[in-house]
């Protein structure tokens, strides 16, 4: 007679984040007179960094080894006393765990139990198990510095270090930045005023910012960050800003003359139209008289 290995069922549900599963609940063991078991192999195939297996308990004197590597957890029976129920109970505080935020659909176990002590090694028909994995949506995340510098009237293109986002699941197009009061400016998407963009835009460089030329050290805007909103997720926010470096603006206007130019007339140099956006301050200007300066 064999060892032989019952999981109990075929498989089991898993949702994402869910921590520490129990496997094997209803897991039975039978062994032969002459085949006694000393180790049972639990191989998660094709194990990924984010994923384990361990148990829970173990009975007296038994032992247990996981390699991240290869996936396989083994339990042996040490000093324990060697019996079906205590195998049995080995088997059932088997647990799986799974932290990735992006979890694949299905996982693959295979269980082997043997006796490689015996006057005849023997080992248990591999029993299989399906973990079928229910994945979550997880809400994006801004990881951008969000600032940057703009000269006056300048155009500032938006990089991904100023822009960054984080979401396990989603990306590129799948995430979208709606635009939401932007002051002294407005962002553009190649060249064109908009008020949504995709992360992948900001990665292919096509988003910029336009200073609107006022006379502020200041702009920016604030935005969201949605990935569909599966699941009923919140879309992030945040707020970008600009420092910005004022520029020298030329004055505008002239001195116009006021009065007739004869004998014993009075003329008047009327400078009211001259202004400038960086303040006007003091200025001065020179009568002339056939192009030459007239002095007192």
């Amino acid at each position: 007679m064999a060892i032989t290995v019952d999981l109990g069922s075929a498989g089991a549900g898993y949702t994402e984040n869910e921590g520490d599963l129990t496997l094997f609940a209803a897991a039975t063991f039978v062994s032969s007179d002459d085949s006694f078991a000393d180790i049972i192999e639990i191989t998660l195939n094709n194990a990924l960094p984010a994923e384990m297996l361990s148990v829970s308990s173990l009975p007296a004197g038994y032992l247990s080894s996981y390699d991240s590597v290869t996936g396989v957890l083994t339990i042996s029976n040490g000093m324990g006393d060697i019996s079906d129920a205590n195998w049995e109970s080995a088997l059932r505080s088997v647990q799986y765990n799974n932290s990735s935020d992006n979890p694949p659909g299905t996982r693959e176990i295979t269980v082997i139990a043997s006796d490689t002590v015996g006057p005849a090694t023997s080992a248990s028909t591999p029993a299989n198990y399906t973990i079928a994995i229910t994945s979550s949506n997880d809400a994006p995340v801004i990881t951008g510095d969000l600032a940057a510098a703009i000269t006056e009237a300048g155009n500032y293109v938006i990089t991904v270090a100023d822009l960054e986002e984080a979401d396990p699941d989603d990306d590129g197009v799948e995430l979208t930045y709606t635009v939401t009061s932007p002051t002294h400016g407005t962002v553009k998407l190649e060249g064109l005023d908009v008020l949504t963009f995709t992360a992948q835009d900001v990665i292919d460089g096509k988003v910029s910012f336009t200073h609107d030329s006022s006379e502020t050290l200041n702009a920016g805007f604030e935005f969201s960050l949605a990935d569909g909103g599966e699941d009923a997720v919140l879309p992030a926010t945040g707020t970008f800003s600009f420092a910005v470096t004022p520029a020298n603006d030329p004055p505008t206007g002239a001195v116009t003359i006021d009065g007739q130019a004869q004998e014993n007339a009075t003329l008047t140099a009327n400078t009211g139209t001259i202004a400038d956006n960086d303040g006007l301050g003091a200025f001065s200007y020179q009568w002339l008289r056939d192009s030459v300066a007239i002095s007192g």
